[in-house]
């Protein structure tokens, strides 16, 4: 790549080469330092071959002593095209103007992407990355990382770690989210397990301290499931900390009030395209204004436009597909809408990391005007157990007499 740039700038010729004695000239040329490449046999007494326009200049005698015929082919290069076009001045001033711009432009960031983000707010750390001096359309060249992300994680102390890179026009923001820890009594401290939510025992387990529930026993939140507190052999009370699983069915709820005609849409074949290019935040469409059909959908494909790598331009081109559609209206009786919303509802739920769903059930309840109220019933399997510390009645060796 880099040496296509060079031959590019300083010109070369693609040869043909005609005589008995074509490797002979080959030899002679490569002794003075004539620089050569891709060159391809034609036949027993033809080839041709690309040379820089310099060597050309140099090969009279090599040519003369072989006794090779050689004919110019083709011209590339930048000083042979500055000469092609030497009496278009404002031809090669537009060009020159053109050339200082895409290096002006191509010293700015023009694209931020941030990576690796998942329930924190993309929006939000954009505005917070301004805020701290990185934004659309800042010279690259002023862009610090360690001093960005040292504000970055000031300002923003739900992040662990943050680091910005850039790339052409492009500037690549990586950042890693704390994970909430929850509060762990220590170890040498007396503590109870106590229920966080309401439930039925499906398994009780203490590895330490005393079971206080059954299997299939209901218990409410903060019901006590496995205490610290023990009998000892002497007949005293001795605190530790308990420790155990316990296992509970648990449920969970959601609602919602529904239409009970279900909107159907399908595409009738016809379609249209419209293209648009995104100068920043400023839209320019290549189409009239309007919607093409009655009803519709779209589907968008953005492409922002680049020199080459990561040099991107402040340029989005956008091809938008537009599909004519039909749309109807199919009417639900209540039991076919609470199928038809109830997954919904449950997508909406906020389900326990460490438990599973093992039951759905959808209700409904027919509304007066002539909608219906769905609700769904998850049924989970979860652990329930929740380490609270004893505060009072202790002495320090953890025993009471």
């Amino acid at each position: 790549m880099v040496l296509t740039v060079i031959q590019y700038l300083r010109g070369f010729l693609l040869l043909e080469l005609k005589g008995a004695y074509i490797e002979r000239f080959i030899n002679l040329c490569v002794r003075h330092g004539i620089y050569l490449w891709r060159l391809r046999k034609e036949g027993e007494d033809r080839a041709t071959v690309h040379m820089s326009v310099s060597g050309f200049f140099r090969i009279r005698e090599a040519a003369r002593k072989t006794k090779t015929r050689v004919r110019i082919l083709k011209r590339r290069g930048l000083p042979l095209f500055l000469h092609r076009h030497r009496r278009r001045g404002a031809f090669l001033a537009g060009m020159l103007l053109f050339a200082l711009i895409i290096m002006a432009l191509s010293s700015f960031v023009w694209a931020i992407e941030i990576e690796d983000t998942e329930k924190i707010d993309k929006n939000l750390i954009r505005n917070t990355l301004k805020s701290c001096g990185l934004d659309v359309g800042v010279l690259k060249y002023t862009v610090k990382a360690s001093e960005i992300q040292a504000d970055m994680l000031r300002e923003m102390p739900e992040l662990s770690w943050l680091w910005v890179e850039v790339k052409g026009t492009r500037a690549f923001v990586h950042v890693r989210e704390k994970t909430p820890v929850p509060q762990m009594v220590p170890l040498s401290r007396p503590a109870n397990i106590v229920a966080d939510c309401d439930g039925v025992i499906v398994n009780c387990t203490a590895t330490r301290g005393e079971r206080l529930v059954q299997e299939g026993e209901p218990v409410q939140k903060g019901t006590l499931l496995i205490s610290g507190t023990v009998e000892t052999k002497q007949g005293g009370t001795l605190l530790v900390h308990a420790e155990g699983t316990v296992l509970a069915k648990t449920w969970q709820k959601s609602s919602g009030t529904f239409p009970l005609a279900k909107r159907v849409e399908t595409d009738d074949g016809q379609r249209k395209s419209r293209y648009s290019f995104y100068f920043g935040n400023w839209k320019l469409p290549l189409h009239g204004s309007g919607a093409p059909f009655e009803t519709y959908r779209t589907e968008t494909e953005s492409t922002p436009l680049r020199l080459w790598g990561d040099l991107y331009l402040p340029i989005t081109f956008e091809k938008s597909v537009v599909y004519s559609t039909n749309v109807r209206y199919e009417i639900l009786s209540p039991e076919e809408a609470a199928s038809y919303y109830g997954p919904t509802l449950l997508e909406k739920m906020e389900m326990p990391a460490d438990g599973e769903i093992i039951n759905t059930e959808y209700t409904h309840i027919l509304n007066g005007d002539g909608t219906v109220t769905v609700t769904c019933t998850a049924e989970c399997l979860e652990e329930i157990g929740e380490t609270r510390e004893i505060l009072e009645g202790t002495e320090n060796d953890g025993t009471i007499f």
